[in-house]
């Protein structure tokens, strides 16, 4: 049987669904908010200090740029050529381990980065499977929408019991 659910995005919206489950009410959920600018922007975005990309751009010691775009330390003794290459490496290796259960979407996500370094202009295309996924995973981070929750609607409630007005 099918059950309410509320998704709740404090400071966007509250959702209801009807769904056999938790996950498929966030699923559905997903599915319906793939094309918000703001996610949008999070994940077509390659820029390295405002994106989805962000998250990728570090190595073990720690990110490799600081707020200024100034290169660390520890990468300034590479030329130009190895710097670029020592980054590459850890941005894949980082982008694979964040879709590490799904290794097709860090693939990717790897060939639109890679479309979007030979043409500045690019647009990345994903997959409405990437983009539901990215979307769910991304939610679940308190650093995308804070309090992001979702909860079975008992309906067997009245509304007054629901605003505690009983």
């Amino acid at each position: 049987m099918k059950t309410l659910y509320a998704v709740i995005v404090p400071d966007h919206n509250i959702t209801i669904v009807r769904a056999q489950s938790e996950e498929e009410a966030f699923d559905l959920y997903a599915r319906e908010n793939i094309n918000d600018p703001f996610f949008l922007e999070e994940v077509e975005s390659m820029a390295v200090n405002a994106s989805l990309m962000e998250k990728f751009f570090h190595d073990e010691k720690g990110s490799m740029f600081d707020d200024y775009k100034v290169v660390p330390d520890r990468l300034s003794q590479f030329s130009e050529e190895e710097r670029q290459r020592y980054e590459d490496s850890w941005i894949r290796k980082n982008i694979r381990a964040f879709w590490s259960d799904r290794p097709r979407f860090a693939e990717e996500y790897i060939e639109e980065w890679e479309k979007s370094k030979r043409d500045e202009n690019y647009t990345p295309l994903y997959t409405t499977e990437f983009l539901v996924d990215t979307y769910k995973r991304l939610a679940k981070m308190d650093n995308f929408y804070e309090d992001f929750k979702i909860v079975p609607i008992d309906e067997t409630k009245t509304i007054q019991e629901l605003h505690g007005f009983d």
